[in-house]
């Protein structure tokens, strides 16, 4: 197993892995909907889908490393891999780290996701909602919710580091408005690409991105940003490959692969 990351150099001070970048049903060999940052100190976790656990241990960490897992809603592939953090926070003997999400996703997390979690778990974490439109600090970064278009109520982040890089993770939306500006803000962007481009209909109703919208958001960024797509099936996948193997990826777009690590 290798170890840790050194901490990131001057002018690279936000450190992200991609732990997860499938969605539900996700291809062969990508765990679901997990990604960490960490600055100042703070490890964070965007997510915990599926494999969460098995990626973080792969990546040089355990459960004890992390200060606090975001999450963006409550469909399965989002969160239900916090019950093995659970396991092994309890094995290691460590407090377990503290659960974030906005609002009206924390009201539900309470009655739907809590009782499901480890009687240890329940007696020691802590969940914090984090108001739509407001910012909580978190150490080294700071963190706003942005919000989702999707089926059930759900919203993304948006991760500063103070005076330095910003990550924007999308969770699972359609788009919109504010995922334009949450990009636009944002040295590296993890947007969701659900659905092929030839689906379009079915994204809309699902509240998803296609390949093509996905992509759509490169126009919005800074130069030297970089746009990562995540929430990956296999039909998405086969698209982006498709594309990559006709040179037709715009620059600056990255398909993340399981364990990936960037600094921004």
């Amino acid at each position: 197993m290798p170890g840790a990351p050194s901490p990131p150099s001057p002018g690279e001070r936000v450190h992200v892995v991609f732990l997860g970048t499938g969605g539900s049903g996700a291809p062969p060999g990508r765990a679901e909907n997990c990604i960490l940052a960490e600055a100042g100190g703070v490890a964070v976790l965007l997510d915990a889908g599926p494999g969460c656990s098995q990626r973080l241990l792969e990546a040089g960490y355990t459960v004890c490393d992390i200060s606090y897992v975001y999450i963006s809603h409550l469909h399965l592939d989002h969160w239900s891999g916090l019950f093995d953090l659970a396991v092994q926070a309890s094995e290691q003997a460590c407090r377990p780290p503290a659960l974030l999400a906005a609002g009206p996703v924390a009201a539900e997390a309470r009655e739907v996701l809590l009782p499901r979690m480890p009687g240890s778990f329940r007696e020691k974490a802590r969940l914090e909602a984090v108001e739509p439109g407001g910012s909580l600090e978190l150490g080294g970064l700071a963190l706003e919710p942005v919000e989702a278009r999707h089926t059930v109520p759900c919203y993304g982040a948006l991760l500063r580091e103070e005076g330095g890089a910003a990550l924007y993770y999308s969770a699972d939306t359609a788009p919109s408005r504010a995922v334009e500006e949450a990009a636009g803000k944002a040295d590296l962007a993890a947007v969701e690409a659900t659905m092929p481009s030839s689906l379009a209909e079915v994204a809309a109703a699902t509240g998803h991105h296609t390949v093509e919208q996905a992509l759509a958001h490169r126009r919005y960024m800074k130069p030297g940003s970089i746009l990562a797509l995540v929430h990956l099936t296999g039909s998405s996948l086969g698209e982006l490959r498709e594309r990559a193997r006709r040179g037709k990826l715009p620059r600056g777009v990255l398909v993340p692969s399981d364990g990936l690590a960037a600094r921004i």
